[in-house]
């Protein structure tokens, strides 16, 4: 369960946004809707633990927030939940499967050896296995993204504007790929966007 109650936070010199509540089981999918500038991408940042807020409490698989130091926070994050940005991060020198590889090892978390492969083809991106990101099409550089997110099997997935920069059909792509891994493994799944494209594909939706 992941629990978000009378949250608020105030960047440096701006008014404090205060933000709806949130509770999200395992298997379902959230949509936050919001202009630029309305919170989206600072809600995103609260529930991976990145930022802390003002006031208000977040709780994710029973641990509160709150209790935790960012220390705490980061080794928690990185067991339990996958980050997906807008402008995907790569090591450009790296192939596919060194940044997969990478980006388990950064967040301390032990994964099975037959993951990688696994991830990758459940992203479409099996034959790429040995190339570099640049290598990679716009569309395959974001699945890429997510498989980085998918590789540590989450139980919470927290996507920014995932599909902003996506044509349509590299959109659909993307979120049918979310959708059906968060039903397959049971997992939560959150995602930021101002895309009208995908506002009506999921059941519970909020806006900032």
């Amino acid at each position: 369960m992941l629990e978000v109650k009378s949250l608020a936070f105030t960047h440096e010199g701006q008014n404090q946004i205060c933000f709806p509540d949130i509770s999200l089981c395992n298997n379902e999918g959230l949509i936050v809707l919001g202009n630029s500038g309305s919170g989206k991408t600072t809600l995103i940042n609260l529930i991976a633990g990145l930022i802390k807020a003002d006031s208000g409490d977040i709780t994710f698989n029973q641990t509160k927030y709150n209790e935790l130091s960012f220390d705490d926070l980061d080794i928690f994050r990185g067991k339990n939940i996958g980050l997906i940005f807008q402008k995907p991060h790569f090591i450009r020198n790296l192939t596919v499967l060194e940044n997969l590889s990478l980006s388990t090892h950064l967040s301390r978390n032990k994964v099975r050896k037959e993951i990688f492969e696994e991830t990758l083809s459940e992203v479409g991106l099996s034959e790429k296995i040995n190339m570099r990101p640049n290598e990679l099409s716009e569309g395959e550089q974001q699945r890429l993204s997510i498989a980085m997110a998918l590789v540590k099997e989450p139980t919470l997935i927290l996507a920014d504007e995932p599909t902003s920069s996506l044509d349509d059909n590299n959109c659909n792509k993307v979120i049918s790929l979310l959708k059906k891994y968060s039903e397959k493994k049971g997992c939560k799944l959150v995602i930021v966007t101002h895309d009208s494209r995908i506002k009506d594909l999921f059941k519970k939706r909020i806006s900032l």
